[in-house]
Order: structure tokens, then sequence, then C-alpha cells
């Protein structure tokens, strides 16, 4: 068996639908990004960004009750499946062979340097004790936190860590807007906006973010996604003091861009940019490419 089909089937064993490789930084860390975060030659910024440099390669994890369908990690949208029966595959995640230790012993003899994990993606739902929801997986029938039980692995093997966190929540009754097909008045899969409170989800974040950079020791990568249905600028001022109060939790954390905020790195998306990533300024930007291995973000071990 190839390194490859090892690393697809040591992860499937622990009910795992997404593996992405990511491929960090082709080009140096010496200009502006695409927002304006300076990260000079020398300057503090560079420094906390060499490891990320040096790396080039990681493992992108993506983990969660979707894994449970085996159909990709949009299937709640794809499909247009309620959120009071998609809650239900909650019932059924058991990953009963979930073995950290072989993930990350794999990554590393693969050569990757760091692993990216979905604490909580778009669906909602949560791989880490969240005293903020049930909808985690302590409420499971598995019952253990998988983001600690990784996170402890990945230190005792000298492997960075980073936290992958959805800034979109399909589950929380306060994240506006709704998914298109949940907007139909009179449709049974219509799911109601009164009374939701954008602000009061932000706090929610707020206090998901610092139980995730408080709670399990040393993050070296917090890496946001679904910051694009959020573009206002007062959404903009209020994802900035989310992103400052995790800098000034985790000093030496690196944070990608797509929270509409001033990020340490940018994110191109299944395909590496032939002449690299350029700022306003026409400098080179520091990137990562997040890859998969075949056409979707979709591995089921006959296909690995």
């Amino acid at each position: 068996m190839t390194l490859r089909r090892r690393i697809h089937a040591g992860i499937e064993r622990g009910l795992l639908l997404v593996a992405m490789s990511a491929a960090s930084l082709l080009g140096p860390v010496v200009g502006r990004s695409l927002r304006a975060r300076h990260a000079v030659a020398g300057s503090q910024d560079f420094r906390r960004a060499e490891w990320f440099q040096d790396a080039k390669f990681g493992l992108f994890i993506h983990w969660g009750l979707y894994s449970v369908l085996g159909r990709g990690e949009w299937v709640q949208d794809v499909e247009q499946i309620p959120v009071s029966e998609y809650e239900k595959l909650a019932r059924q995640f058991n990953p009963a062979k979930f073995d950290v230790a072989e993930w990350v012993a794999l990554a590393r003899r693969a050569g990757q340097k760091y692993v990216v994990i979905t604490t909580k993606h778009h669906d909602g739902f949560c791989l880490f004790d969240s005293k903020l929801t049930d909808y985690d997986v302590m409420s499971t029938p598995f019952g253990r936190d998988v983001i600690k039980e990784l996170t402890d692995e990945c230190h005792r093997q000298g492997m960075r860590i980073g936290y992958y966190y959805s800034i979109m929540d399909w589950h929380h009754p306060d994240y506006l807007p709704r998914r298109s097909w949940e907007q139909r008045k009179g449709d049974a899969k219509f799911r109601s906006a009164d009374g939701a409170d954008f602000d009061r989800y932000l706090e929610y974040m707020r206090g998901q973010i610092r139980e995730l950079l408080t709670n399990y020791g040393k993050i070296d990568i917090l890496w946001f996604d679904g910051g694009w249905e959020r573009t206002s600028e007062e959404d903009r001022a209020k994802f900035a003091e989310i992103l400052q109060m995790a800098r000034d939790l985790q000093p030496e954390i690196l944070i990608n861009d797509r929270s509409n905020v001033s990020g340490d790195f940018v994110t191109p998306e299944q395909y590496v940019p032939a002449t690299g990533v350029v700022g306003a300024d026409g400098q080179p930007l520091l990137f990562e490419v997040c890859m998969t291995m075949t056409t979707g973000h979709g591995s089921h071990a006959p296909t690995a």
C-alpha cells in the first residue's frame, strides 16, 4: 500500500470525509497583504511566519457530521436538509476507530509539517467541547473532545496545529443570512429569521474563539472561512475586534485572509498561482494553496 493510500485509509478509519494537502508558501514574505498587514523582512510579523514559510506542506482535515452521510461537507446546503433533520446525524457520530496517533504519524511520514482541522464547519457542528452550545461532539455517542486529542498528539509528535473555524453557521439561530432555500415563505423548509440578531451570533463566535485559544495550549494557525457573506464595513470592524482578541490570546498565531480582515497569508483554493500572489503594491505575499488529491473535497476508502 502506498503512503498516499495509507494516509487516506488511516484517516478514513475515523469517518473522515475530506483530507486536503496544503502546499504552503511559494514566495517570500516581503510585501504587505491584500488588506495592508505588513510583513516586511526583519519585522515581527515576518519572524512569526518563518516556520510557515519553511514548512511548505501540511494536512487539511475536514471532518464532521457530514462525514456520516459521506457526501461532502456542503451536503446540508446542496441537498437542502432542514436543520431539524440534519442535526439528528449527531446521534450516529461514533467513530470507533478514531486514532489521532496514527493520523499524525502518517502525516509526518508524508513530510507534512502542520495539521489544520475543522473545529466548526458551515453546518455549525463543533468537534470540540464548547460550553456555549450542545451542538458539539460531547453530545454524540462518541463523547470525546476531538480537538483536544488531536492537538495534544500534534504537540507530542512535534507537529504544528491549526484550527479552521467557519464564520458561517447554518445551525445557529442568530446567524444571517439564511440559506436561499430557507427563505421561501410557505415552503416546508422555510426557516424564519424573526428575532435573529447577528451581533448576538458574533458574541457566540467570540466566545468560541476564546475557548479554542485558551483551552488547548499553543495554537499555530487560525483558519477562518465563510466571511464572504458578511462584507460590510461594520461587520469587518467587529471581525477585526475578534481577530485582535485572538492575537492577544496567542501572540505567535498566524491568521488567514478569509474573515475580510487583514491576515497573515492569503488562501487560493484548488489552483497554484503560476507566478505567486502579489498585493496591490505589486509585492509578493505569503500564501497557502489548499489543494485536494481528487477533483472534489471528499474521499472514500474504495477510491483512495
